[in-house]
């Protein structure tokens, strides 16, 4: 099996030039920070000056809604705690109302459903948060990560199936052992209440999309191994 870096003793040097692994990639200025949506989002959504906890997924009955379900728990920890927060959700789905009842036991006053936003105007929501939160339980990749970390978001997820191909761990963001719900609230706990972290954080993710994720680039390495094997005829 061929490591990613193409190192392995397995792959001849014919194969690692037939081969490319192209990083999955967005357009990154399609959810680059905006800070006129920030000033007038906070504003309508009434969050003052309190860090705001954004949230984006389907609400589908399955792991979708088992990772919101896990995350609004944790939250509520928080919240008991005494930590003052906000969270905005975004999505929709059969569990809407299973997962607004959630909210609201473990956030009461603290919690905003928007319902579905359209994808292009999902780059103004995360300019208006300051962290991004979903666990990823089971996640196959996720690419809402890579949306919330262009604009400029650290993210708290789980470190478990394909989040780390989209997070670097403890430069862009937090990934947790899935099996440790403290260290996930830990985690919160730590962006919530240090913010000089989160703008540090925020700032390398917005630089690591556009480095390592951004779409046009990396379809090159693509283009770039068919034109070599084009060229050999």
């Amino acid at each position: 099996r061929c490591s990613r870096d193409w190192s392995s003793d397995v792959c001849s040097s014919d194969l690692r030039e037939r081969l490319g692994y192209v990083r999955p990639g967005i357009d990154p200025e399609a959810f680059g920070f905006d800070p006129e949506a920030r000033r007038e989002l906070r504003r309508r959504w009434g969050v003052g000056t309190r860090p705001v906890v954004v949230t984006a997924a389907m609400f589908r009955d399955d792991v979708k809604t088992e990772s919101l379900t896990f995350l609004f728990e944790r939250l509520g920890e928080l919240h008991r705690a005494g930590r003052d927060f906000a969270l905005v959700a975004a999505g929709d789905g059969p569990t809407r109302e299973r997962l607004t009842a959630l909210a609201t036991k473990e956030l009461p006053g603290r919690a905003i459903f928007l319902g579905q936003v359209p994808r292009e105007q999902l780059g103004a929501v995360y300019s208006a948060g300051d962290v991004f939160a979903f666990p990823g339980l089971r996640e196959s990749l996720g690419m809402v990560y890579l949306e919330a970390q262009a604009a400029g978001l650290p993210v708290v997820a789980l470190a478990n199936g394909g989040v780390a191909e989209v997070v670097a761990d403890g430069e862009t963001g937090i990934l947790t052992p899935p099996a440790d719900p403290a260290a996930y609230v830990r985690a919160l706990d730590a962006l919530l209440g240090d913010r000089q972290r989160r703008l540090a954080m925020g700032e390398a993710a917005r630089a690591y999309v556009r480095a390592s994720h951004d779409r046009s680039r990396n379809y090159g390495v693509l283009a770039g191994v068919l034109r070599r094997l084009a060229g050999q005829g």
